[in-house]
């Protein structure tokens, strides 16, 4: 069962798999308040030397600081980059 936190939670089990597709092709996922109303998330996957995803690094941030800082996209680069360097230096290579 999906359970709803705010009015953005995705509760749907389609989307979700919508959602959590998008979120494989980018390698990232991205949370606009849908666990905590006016808070932003950007996770990436942390992968071993067998590509196995075995953690994670996330940044959230409050929704009002994105017009007084980093660009989403900015945010979201950063994120993977330092995800990519932790994988590597536990042995992961695309």
């Amino acid at each position: 069962k999906l359970y709803k936190y705010t009015d953005r939670t995705i509760t749907d089990s389609e989307l979700f798999k919508q959602e959590l597709a998008k979120v494989k092709q980018q390698n990232c996922a991205i949370d606009f308040g849908e666990l905590e109303e006016g808070v932003q998330c950007v996770a990436a996957p942390v992968r071993n030397h067998e590509g196995k995803t075995i953690a994670a690094i996330s940044v959230s941030r409050p929704a009002t600081r994105i017009s007084q800082g980093f660009p989403r996209t900015e945010l979201i680069k950063l994120t993977i980059e330092a995800a990519n360097r932790i994988s590597l230096q536990l042995g992961f290579y695309r």
